[in-house]
């Protein structure tokens, strides 16, 4: 169906024709009337007139990191990155953004220090050294 056909089909409707007259006036399938109109939101209820979709325009954005042109698909989720190099470049650019959800305060064995943990697994030592002190005995304090 195209624009100007969509249009006399709204034009009709605010005029008060039921589908099947304008489907007759058109020379339409009635079924292709009837579909379109309930497609737009134009029903027996005349008080609210309904303004017609246009066709999914193409959004263009940008990539955050680069600048690149990224042409979005309609009905999907919005783009941000031109490639998955462009996403990974960025957010290791930008590791403050990050949503970190599940953070813990945990208490390094070897040394006694406080250290935060990402994720699900808890940790057991600050760092690499302060485990292979514990585990070899070379140092650090007993608790």
């Amino acid at each position: 169906m195209q624009e100007v056909e969509k249009e006399k089909i709204l034009e009709l409707w605010k005029q008060g024709f039921g589908s099947s007259r304008i489907a007759k006036t058109l020379g339409l399938n009635t079924n292709t009337v009837k579909t379109f109109c309930r497609r737009n939101g134009l029903t027996s209820d005349r008080t609210h007139i309904p303004t017609l979709k246009k066709d999914k325009e193409i959004e263009k954005s940008r990539c955050k990191n680069c600048g690149i042109f990224i042409t979005q698909k309609p009905g999907a989720k919005k783009k941000l990155f031109c490639s998955d190099k462009c996403r990974m470049s960025w957010w290791n650019g930008h590791p403050e953004l990050v949503e970190r959800k599940t953070k813990h305060i945990v208490i390094c064995q070897n040394c006694g220090k406080e250290f935060a943990v990402y994720g699900g697994r808890i940790r057991k030592f600050c760092s690499h050294n302060c485990y292979i002190e514990k585990r070899y005995g070379t140092g650090g304090s007993e608790l």
